[in-house]
């Protein structure tokens, strides 16, 4: 028998998760954010590091979506000028608390053409004014490593993690 895939390591930290949660939320008119994220590939281990910004279109406090020639553009960006892949794709959902970060089926209809593109490594992330932050992969078990202090784990399935920043 051969032995079990061992998870993807995925690795951030706490000042950058507080960093992708003030732009998120941050809008003047309470409108959903969404950015992608690159950072470093190792062996097994993604981290997460460096904000892409992409022009959001059609944005209020309960949708957006990317501009598809800004988003376009900055995957392009990503892979030929820099040699980069895109990591997580993080969004702001309105509400507050732990049920307020669950996908919608809009957010695992995107993960989904990710998967389907051959982009199966891309995590999703949605993340809510109090702090509570969700990463999720629909076809990719992954660890989660947060390096600093004001991270609590709550729950930490093979495919979700959702985490509050404090």
């Amino acid at each position: 028998l051969a032995p079990p895939p061992v998870p993807l390591c995925v690795q951030t930290s706490s000042r950058f998760l507080e960093h992708c949660r003030r732009h998120l939320v941050g809008h003047p008119l309470g409108h959903e954010r969404l950015v992608f994220v690159t950072g470093i590939i190792g062996c097994n281990t993604h981290i997460l590091s460096e904000i892409v910004f992409v022009e959001n279109v059609d944005a209020s406090p309960a949708f957006v979506r990317a501009d598809p020639t800004s988003s376009h553009l900055a995957l392009i960006d990503l892979a030929e000028r820099t040699g980069h892949r895109p990591l997580a794709l993080f969004h702001a959902h309105p509400g507050h608390g732990a049920a307020a970060t669950a996908p919608s089926l809009t957010d695992l209809r995107q993960q989904q053409t990710f998967v389907d593109g051959g982009w199966d490594h891309v995590l999703g992330g949605i993340f809510v004014k109090d702090g509570y932050v969700r990463l999720f992969a629909p076809n990719l078990d992954f660890e989660l490593d947060v390096y600093g202090s004001g991270v609590r784990t709550l729950s930490a399935a093979p495919r979700e993690k959702l985490i509050k920043l404090e």
